[in-house]
């Protein structure tokens, strides 16, 4: 095997090879080749029937050795459509997250009956087998209480 220090781009193309070659024989170390990540375990919203919760936010983290790449991120569930994502005004998550970072999804909860509703946040990524983190959504609206 010739020296590799003397070839850069063939030690490149080496190393990238060898991540494939560990990564598609679902070697345990695969996933330290890409990236480490996490989402916030979970979030409890609590609002009135007539206004929406004030916004929370769903922190990814990639402390990993590589950068992430984020396919997707959803709301799933069968009540999804009282959850809503919104722009992230502090670190609004980007379609590559670099080794070191984290990010933000703002998320809000309104419903117009007074319900407990239960949904799934879902990040799509490409960091291994799996490919996802979701974490739990819970939102409790409550009818106002009648002004005298």
């Amino acid at each position: 095997m010739p020296n590799l220090h003397h070839y850069p781009r063939m030690a490149a193309a080496f190393t990238t090879l060898a991540a494939s070659v560990l990564f598609a024989c679902g070697s345990t170390q695969a996933s330290n080749l890409r990236g480490d990540v996490s989402l916030t375990p979970s979030l409890t919203f609590q609002t009135l029937t007539t206004t929406p919760s004030a916004p929370q936010s769903a922190i990814l983290t990639n402390s990993g050795n590589g950068a992430l790449h984020i396919r997707s991120i959803a709301i799933a569930g069968s009540a999804a459509g009282d959850f809503t994502i919104l722009p992230s005004q502090s670190a609004p998550c980007p379609s590559v997250l670099p080794s070191g970072s984290s990010c933000a999804v703002s998320i809000s909860f309104a419903s117009s009956a007074a319900v407990t509703a239960s949904a799934t946040l879902v990040v799509t990524h490409d960091n291994g087998p799996g490919g996802s983190l979701s974490t739990a959504l819970t939102g409790t609206a409550v009818v106002p209480a009648p002004v005298a």
